[in-house]
């Protein structure tokens, strides 16, 4: 078929020609309300106590903070509760 293109290794592959990426149509009414800035490098985890007092959160920077919940949501300079450093690779 001409629709059939045989790729390298033997592999057929159908080219399709109508590929759409869709686009959203609704977005969350969702906005940002609170920046917390105290990691050195990307943010690349996230965990939440179970009763919802306090999360912690993990970096690139090789550094887990332990957070207030309640005091981190209004952007309170004394959210953060600790710091524990002493990782030799990323968290």
């Amino acid at each position: 078929k001409e629709e059939d293109k045989k790729r390298e290794g033997g592999i057929l592959v159908k080219k399709s020609t109508t590929t759409k990426i869709p686009t959203p149509k609704w977005h969350a009414p969702y906005r940002l309300t609170t920046v917390l800035s105290s990691h050195l490098g990307w943010v690349r985890s996230l965990a939440f106590d179970p009763t919802n007092d306090m999360f912690a959160t993990g970096s690139a920077d090789r550094v887990i903070k332990i957070f207030d919940l309640a005091k981190a949501c209004v952007g309170a300079d004394d959210a953060l509760k600790i710091t524990l450093t002493g990782h030799v690779s990323p968290v």
